[in-house]
């Protein structure tokens, strides 16, 4: 289902269970923002879509894609993607994943990237993505993860 501005709350709660409390405020201040486009300063949205999973009427994990004015023009990024604890391992992430690689591909990306923790690098490498070393702002977390899109 795509992500509205009802989904916020529950979306951080969420967030906080898989990535700490101390980006709460973050979270929130991107998940608000994303509903405009036209934000000031560098990190300026050129595209951004998210999507909620939602069993048994309950929201039970966020994902989206989106680039950045800065970004180079082949290059779409995976935005908050997280799925709450007690859903992991349903293929509810890899449900998601797979419409993160088909979006990109519909918007004629031909890389997708994501800023990744620790223990997230072994669920992105069963993707294809792979390490990079290449220069991207801003840096989110240590370790950049790119995956060559198959149309291209």
């Amino acid at each position: 289902m795509d992500f509205t501005e009802s989904d916020i709350v529950v979306c951080l709660d969420i967030l906080e269970k898989t990535l700490g409390k101390k980006y709460a405020k973050e979270f929130e201040s991107d998940l608000i923002n994303g509903f405009n486009l036209e934000l000031k300063g560098d990190d300026d949205y050129s595209f951004l879509k998210r999507r909620i999973a939602v069993l048994n009427g309950k929201t039970v994990a966020i994902a989206g894609i989106y680039r950045l004015t800065k970004h180079p023009l082949n290059y779409m990024g995976v935005d908050w993607f997280s799925v709450d604890p007690r859903y992991q391992r349903n293929g509810i992430g890899k449900k998601l994943m797979n419409w993160m690689i088909e979006e990109a591909i519909n918007n004629h990306q031909e890389f997708l990237f994501v800023w990744a923790t620790e223990e997230a690098v072994s669920f992105y490498n069963q993707f294809g993505f792979v390490n990079s070393d290449i220069e991207l702002t801003p840096r989110e977390t240590k370790i950049l993860l790119i995956k060559k899109l198959s149309s291209f």
